[in-house]
């Protein structure tokens, strides 16, 4: 993706059309912002930390120091380092299949240690994200609508400063363990309204006279390229089962058949359905369509029958 693609901005746009019990945690920032959801007890962990190092053991280690009856999932510590888009979108399409009162804490802060804010969230789904304030909840907070964001940066959970170069462990995944406890976010740090959040930069998806434009959302490990069109964008071009379809992903083309699933068409050949987050998806049957077309999250995307 290129820079101006990862290029955030200050301004917060509008839904994505297509988500106290320890030092320094009690503040006069004013009261809750309406009634909080009962909390799940799950504490669900994202980021780029890798499992070969101590990072994630010691992130979860303070975890259990505030919090010892936590329970706590991950969705993955294999994100790309310093990828904030891969952070935010897979992000976004794990934590919509969680219940309501569970909080997230995402990590992927390349700006960790600087004037970067930390902030923590309530959407109006009902879940709690506890992330730097880079873009890492840009998806979630477009999708599910912000009931409630704070800023914690001064906080210090663990009694203690945190370091400048691992605030995952001595910030984030505490004050997150301290959320799926019961702890107020509406007690915690001044009020920030959404506009003042740092929101990734989206290619909103449009269709003009029978011709799809979007981008790519992501590439998944089998090659996949799922885009940020909807299905219902997609039934609006008047595309259906069987029918032939051209797909430009930045300067590559293919010529696809829109299908319901891989197995519909032979091994080898291109495709395009709809897929389980309900987008549009370009894939080859048991091949690698990502690779062939060179494609990468933020590249344009253009589809039309030919």
């Amino acid at each position: 993706m290129s820079e101006a693609g990862r290029e955030t901005t200050m301004k917060a746009t509008g839904r994505w059309a297509w988500g106290l019990l320890a030092v320094g945690l009690v503040s006069c920032a004013g009261p809750p912002m309406g009634l909080e959801p009962t909390r799940s007890g799950l504490l669900v962990l994202l980021t780029d930390f890798g499992e070969r190092d101590h990072y994630v053991a010691a992130a979860k280690g303070a975890a259990y120091r505030v919090n010892p009856t936590v329970r706590i999932e991950s969705v993955t510590h294999e994100i790309a380092p310093f990828d904030i888009w891969e952070g935010a979108v897979t992000l976004a399409l794990a934590a919509k299949e969680f219940p309501p009162g569970t909080v997230f804490v995402a990590v992927v802060d390349p700006g960790v240690g600087t004037k970067r804010r930390a902030i923590a969230v309530r959407t109006e789904a009902g879940h709690f994200y506890v992330a730097p304030d880079n873009g890492l909840l840009t998806f979630v907070v477009r999708r599910d609508g912000l009931a409630d964001a704070r800023d914690i940066s001064g906080f210090q959970p663990l009694g203690r400063r945190p370091s400048h170069t691992f605030q995952g462990r001595d910030l984030f995944v505490p004050l997150g363990a301290l959320l799926a406890g019961g702890a107020s976010l509406g007690r915690m740090g001044l009020r920030l309204k959404q506009a003042e959040l740092v929101m990734l930069s989206v290619v909103e998806p449009t269709l003009d006279a029978g011709l799809l434009k979007g981008s790519v959302l992501r590439v998944d490990r089998y090659g996949n390229v799922v885009t940020n069109l909807p299905a219902e964008l997609v039934a609006q071009a008047g595309l259906k089962r069987g029918d032939k379809l051209e797909a430009r992903v930045g300067e590559a083309t293919v010529e696809a058949v829109f299908a319901s699933t891989y197995g519909d068409v032979p091994q080898g050949q291109a495709l395009a359905l709809i897929d389980s987050i309900g987008n549009l998806e370009l894939a080859i049957n048991l091949g690698d369509l990502a690779q062939r077309l060179k494609a990468r999250p933020g590249l344009s995307i253009e589809v039309r029958k030919p």
